[in-house]
């Protein structure tokens, strides 16, 4: 089985080569993964205690919840999206 070699643009820059990455890119990261988690974590206690209090009130509040679910999958895309064009 032969491998095939891919040729890549001599014009166009690396795009996530973990030889070309400075310490900036790898703080950026983490600070971006910890937000990211300190999100998940909130949306996860949300639902916990929304389902402490009780169907009836979170009945109420499913809106509140849908739009937290909603602006957190929107962060998570845009990230991954800036960080394919990077």
């Amino acid at each position: 089985m032969r491998r095939k070699e891919i040729i890549a643009d001599p014009d166009e820059e690396p795009r996530d080569d973990p030889l070309t990455r400075t310490e900036e890119d790898a703080s950026v990261e983490k600070w971006r993964m910890g937000w990211m988690g300190l999100w998940g974590f909130l949306l996860i206690a949300g639902l916990v205690v929304l389902n402490m209090i009780g169907r009836e009130v979170a009945a109420e509040y499913h809106h509140v919840l849908t739009a937290l679910i909603a602006a957190f999958a929107g962060v998570g895309i845009c990230s991954t999206r800036q960080r394919r064009r990077q």
